[in-house]
């Protein structure tokens, strides 16, 4: 549904790099998402050049 990617001005010892913030119509579009050719050539490429990267999927109610 749509994509955004934020790059992080924050100096704070936590804080990451960058975001990206994916929406999707329902669980479906996800699943479909997260096996799609195209995201799956990013997904190994950022694996190669991250240290470390973190996940949240969640249902908006």
């Amino acid at each position: 549904k749509s994509m955004e990617v934020g790059i992080n001005f924050s100096d704070k010892e936590r804080a990451m790099d960058m975001s990206i913030i994916t929406t999707f119509d329902d669980r479906a579009g996800l699943e479909a998402y997260a096996i799609h050719p195209e995201h799956l050539k990013v997904v190994a490429y950022l694996k190669n050049v991250l240290i470390e990267s973190k996940v949240v999927d969640y249902v908006k109610e």
